[in-house]
């Protein structure tokens, strides 16, 4: 998982300082990443993960004496972030996502395809992202999901719920968090969502420990 989010951390910063060397890295070179990414309507914490990125290789390059620029040193190098609204979708805004589907754009049903995954599970979107009906199983007459967690590499079994079953039997294909981001955002807001523009990829995670808690389930 740190090797996938490097190496698109890497394509990002290449697409909009193409050809930069280590001996380049400057207060221009930095604002002109962080002007083009905000201009390409990426979102501030976003931004802040790639510039984190940026600055472990420009470090770890240093210490491996490949070159001498200490500008990675400065302060501001790696931009802000903003607050986050800890928002989560009730059951009934996820029954909206979920009979909305044949509605929404392929791109979208994709996304909310997926995301509905998360809500359904409480996984993380590396986790999430990567379920195969072949996961699946039955066990003393109840429907599990066998997974290993990307972040922990424990293997764990759920129960899932019949909605579940249903979107795990759809056809997907793998999109990169930033755009599950977006997609997700856009097709909430076509299905009238009011806090589309506050949802992001863990909202999934955040819904389903909300919800499980108001449904009365021990914390």
């Amino acid at each position: 998982q740190t090797i996938a989010t490097y190496k698109a951390s890497i394509e990002v910063i290449n697409r909009y300082l193409p050809s930069i060397t280590f001996a380049e890295v400057n207060r221009i070179s930095c604002l002109k990443l962080e002007k083009a990414m905000k201009d390409a309507a990426y979102s501030k914490n976003y931004i802040n993960r790639i510039f984190k990125v940026f600055h472990n290789i420009m470090k770890n390059a240093y210490i491996d004496g490949i070159h001498e620029n200490k500008y990675y040193m400065s302060d501001g190098f790696v931009p802000g972030t903003e607050e986050v609204d800890n928002v989560y979708l009730t059951i009934a805004e996820l029954d909206t996502i979920y009979d909305g589907l044949p509605t929404l754009s392929d791109r979208n049903r994709n996304a909310s395809i997926i995301f509905l995954r998360g809500c359904y599970t409480g996984q993380r979107f590396q986790t999430y992202k990567d379920f195969e009906s072949g996961m699946i199983y039955n066990f003393k007459g109840v429907d599990m999901i066998s997974l290993k967690h990307g972040k922990t590499s424990n293997q764990v079994s759920i129960p899932i719920s019949d909605k579940m079953k249903s979107v795990m039997a759809m056809d997907v294909h793998p999109i990169s968090r930033q755009k599950l981001a977006d997609y997700i955002k856009d097709a909430c807001k076509s299905l009238g969502i009011d806090k589309h523009d506050k949802i992001g990829t863990h909202t999934a995670r955040r819904t389903f420990a909300t919800n499980m808690i108001l449904a009365g389930v021990d914390i």
